[in-house]
């Protein structure tokens, strides 16, 4: 990482530098135009060590979790977490609505993925199940009896769960909301089309 910072924050001394050398350029200066080259080359060069650094961070953060994850026999998606078109998003907890009693789990968004686990204590996490955003649909829940609550739809799953404050619940609609939009259009499928096992 600080291989790439010094050249980062040298690239954005330079830009500045430059930017204001040309705004104090008169317009028909003969140096106005390479500036303005020259700014583009740097603007360039520094949005390509953004996306540098993002890829970075997104594949430690890939390999954290999938590190974090405990599974009983060989998982693929587990084993599989970790590649260069899955960008994470969003981590929590949220309770999901179960039959005998509500259960905290914790909950990973990814650009195509939906995955959840249960703590174990420190930092890992026995993997339960992992959703297909493509096959997914998500809804605020509506009755009165639940408060903070979204439903999640999925091809094998679908459920309800609850966010700790209306600020959670409303964070998390919109993240999944989003990444279930985007990889849906991406792939070719109309973000309103869902087939999903009944909500429990």
């Amino acid at each position: 990482l600080e291989k790439i910072e010094l050249p980062r924050k040298r690239i954005k001394t330079y830009l500045h530098f430059v930017t204001e050398l040309r705004a104090a350029t008169p317009a028909n200066h003969a140096d106005h135009e390479p500036l303005g080259r020259a700014i583009a080359a740097l603007e360039n060069m520094s949005a390509e060590i953004e996306e540098l650094l993002r890829i970075k961070k997104n594949f430690e953060a890939l390999l954290a979790i999938q590190a974090s994850l405990v599974t009983l026999n060989t998982e693929p998606v587990v084993q599989k977490l970790v590649t260069m078109d899955r960008t994470f998003l969003k981590e929590g907890e949220l309770k999901k609505v179960c039959r005998k009693k509500n259960k905290l789990f914790r909950f990973w968004l990814f650009s195509d993925l939906l995955l959840y686990g249960a703590a174990l204590g420190g930092d890992k996490f026995t993997f339960h199940r992992a959703l297909e955003l493509h096959k997914c649909s998500v809804a605020p829940h509506t009755s009165s009896d639940l408060k903070h609550a979204l439903e999640i739809f999925g091809a094998e799953k679908s459920f309800v769960v609850i966010a700790a404050s209306a600020q959670q619940c409303a964070d998390w609609l919109e993240s999944l909301r989003a990444a279930v939009e985007a990889v849906k259009r991406a792939r070719g499928i109309d973000p309103t089309e869902a087939s999903s096992a009944p909500l429990w």
